[in-house]
């Protein structure tokens, strides 16, 4: 993904004045919701620029007169007619246009204020990065005559209103990244214009179903033929997701968590979405079976369905994922035994949470082969048997939960070897005999909960040596 948006850049921004010298590279990154997006341009030859050019000049500060900059002193010292604006900070011009702005860059930087319609007359803008910041108001419709706009990224700030319509003439956008702010209304079923968009993310904003929206997602969206990425996490969305989202071959990305979504996952899920890694619809109303065709996505890495009503079984086969490493489906109604394929595999697992479903069976030895999980959390289930000693050989476990089980037997006499541990939870079970000695070489244990068990016996006096233990129950 991260090539592919590289080849597709503004070509060439030159990094002028106290932003850089010639022969380095002037380094754009966005980190969103695990998206990486590197921008990575050369440094042009010295160019002889004028000293001015008044159109994008007044659009500057126009732009700057909209927005309080006291307290600021890069805007007070650095903005100043006395000097060319492409020495500005956050000023990007291109040696393809003599002094034409290509670049407005202006993030974390605490501005408040609104954005000033005149930014339409940076006819030559291709970028703009204006997020972590304070701007509110509505987004001016005037931002729809940039028309050679790639990147346009504004999250984390307090914008209101709908999405401007004239947006979507800007036909070569590529990234429209808009999460973290107050936008209403419903998602522009116009997006589908947007033949070049690759990236997509409106998450934690207030979009409903209104102006005419049928459903959740504008069933349009399937003509996103480029996109990778798509983030609508914790908006008002409902109804059903749209099948089309199901067959854009180039999604990497898709998440849609926190919202209100209903109905099932197609069975065919997976058959179409051979680049697929990160799949997130966390905490709706989803129900029936997990679709057992995820297994053809062979690039997922991460799988989120939490927090749902999925019923069934987990599907065998997402144990044949050998790139996926978290896999998180707690919170649902799924029964049955945990499929042997899960729990018997070498690679890669960091993260399993099954609790709080209607599991039932037993934790095999195998579970001892899964040396990379980090947290395994099986709380609040029917699983039954002993806690087999081959779980001692998972050397990275840092949280394990089996509480609200009906878990037998001892406690592992080796489960001090857990040296990395950080929570141990094994309440509310049948566990019996005595607390074994080497649990006290926890070192490192935060929580500890052994309660409502059948355990005998006096606590050790080591258990002073656990320092860094916080709760113990």
């Amino acid at each position: 993904m991260v090539e592919q948006l590289e080849r597709r850049l503004p070509q060439g921004f030159k990094v002028i004045g106290n932003l850089g010298l010639c022969g380095r590279r002037l380094y754009m990154a966005s980190l969103v919701f695990g998206v990486a997006l590197v921008f990575a341009q050369p440094c042009m030859a010295s160019l002889a620029v004028p000293t001015s050019n008044s159109t994008d000049q007044l659009a500057l500060l126009a732009f700057m007169n909209a927005i309080d900059v006291q307290g600021n002193g890069t805007f007070v010292t650095n903005w100043s007619e006395k000097s060319g604006f492409c020495d500005w900070y956050g000023v990007y011009c291109s040696p393809s246009h003599e002094q034409r702005v290509g670049a407005l860059r202006l993030l974390k930087m605490g501005l408040q204020g609104t954005i000033s319609l005149h930014i339409g007359n940076l006819s030559f803008l291709e970028v703009i990065d204006l997020r972590g910041n304070s701007f509110h108001g509505r987004l001016p419709q005037e931002i729809g005559h940039l028309h050679r706009l790639k990147l346009l990224i504004l999250e984390r700030n307090s914008f209101e209103g709908s999405v401007p319509l004239n947006l979507f003439q800007c036909q070569r956008l590529e990234v429209l990244v808009l999460q973290g702010n107050h936008f209403t209304s419903g998602i522009p079923k116009e997006l589908y214009t947007l033949r070049s968009l690759r990236t997509l993310f409106l998450g934690s904003n207030n979009f409903t179903e209104e102006n005419h929206i049928e459903g959740t997602v504008p069933p349009e969206f399937d003509q996103l033929k480029n996109l990778q990425g798509l983030n609508l996490i914790d908006n008002h969305l409902s109804g059903s997701i749209p099948l089309g989202n199901f067959n854009i071959s180039s999604i990497s990305q898709l998440l849609l968590p926190v919202n209100n979504f209903s109905g099932s996952l197609p069975p065919t899920a997976g058959l179409l979405l051979p680049k697929l890694s990160w799949f997130h619809v966390q905490r709706n109303q989803l129900s029936g079976n997990i679709p057992s065709h995820l297994s053809n996505c062979s690039k997922l890495f991460r799988l989120s369905l939490g927090e749902n009503i999925f019923t069934g079984q987990i599907p065998a086969s997402l144990g044949q994922l050998q790139s996926l490493e978290v896999l998180i489906l707690f919170n649902n109604k799924l029964t049955g035994q945990i499929p042997k394929e899960i729990f018997s595999r070498k690679v890669n697992f960091t993260d399993l949470d099954f609790s709080d479903n209607l599991i039932n069976g037993t934790i095999p030895p195998t579970i001892g082969e899964l040396t990379s999980l980090q947290r395994l959390y099986l709380d609040d289930n029917d699983v039954e048997g002993s806690v087999p000693n081959e779980i001692c050989q998972m050397s990275s476990l840092g949280e394990l939960s089996l509480q609200g089980n009906k878990l037998s037997g001892s406690i592992p006499s080796c489960i001090g070897k857990l040296s990395n541990l950080r929570l141990l939870f094994l309440g509310s079970n049948k566990l019996g005999s005595s607390i074994p000695s080497s649990i006290w070489n926890l070192e490192n244990l935060l929580f500890l909960n052994l309660s409502s068990n059948l355990l005998g016996g006096n606590l050790s006096t080591n258990i002073r040596s656990m320092k860094a233990l916080g709760s113990m129950d």
